[in-house]
């Protein structure tokens, strides 16, 4: 989580050594729990997408996914899907990426997890656009920002805020 407050606070370097020094440690430690190693890899998954890094997003989110599954971590797995979905979308496999994050939300809201909504809003607006899906993308930042507003999660209203910008000048 560190090396995601280091990136959003513009210390790129020390935030990308950071994530590589936790993957790096989750390695060499062969007995981390499974919700530990779960929770490194997703996060590290999460960072990566901020990053825009679209390769180590796939590969770690799969990674994330498996170990989610196979311990039945609902509440990662909602989240670790979404990451997924995006990277399939952002490398050309529309479908396949948006039905995941279809799929990654609807598993979050089961678990009846709240935290990073806006985050994912801005995954599926990306992934809407990225489809043609403008009118979806609209309607995910609007529930993202109403999340914002009630909860108070503002690190993402920016986001959510340009992207609804980007695509309103795409509908015209």
């Amino acid at each position: 989580r560190l090396a995601c407050a280091l990136w959003l606070l513009g210390e790129g370097a020390a935030a990308k050594a950071h994530c590589q020094s936790a993957l790096t440690m989750l390695q060499k430690q062969g007995n981390v729990h499974p919700y530990g190693r779960a929770l490194v890899i997703g996060t590290a998954a999460l960072f990566y997408q901020l990053t825009g890094d679209v390769t180590a997003v796939q590969e770690l989110a799969q990674a994330a996914v498996a170990l989610a599954e196979q311990h039945g971590f609902l509440n990662f797995l909602g989240m670790f899907r979404q990451l997924l979905g995006w990277a399939w979308v952002m490398q050309g496999q529309g479908e396949l990426g948006y039905t995941a994050l279809q799929q990654g939300l609807a598993s979050l809201r089961t678990s009846g997890a709240q935290a990073l909504l806006p985050y994912f809003a801005t995954l599926h607006a990306t992934a809407a656009a990225h489809t043609g899906r403008l009118a979806d993308g609209l309607a995910a930042l609007e529930q993202g920002l109403t999340v914002v507003n009630q909860s108070g999660e503002w690190w993402m209203a920016p986001t959510l805020h340009r992207l609804k910008g980007d695509i309103l000048l795409a509908q015209d």
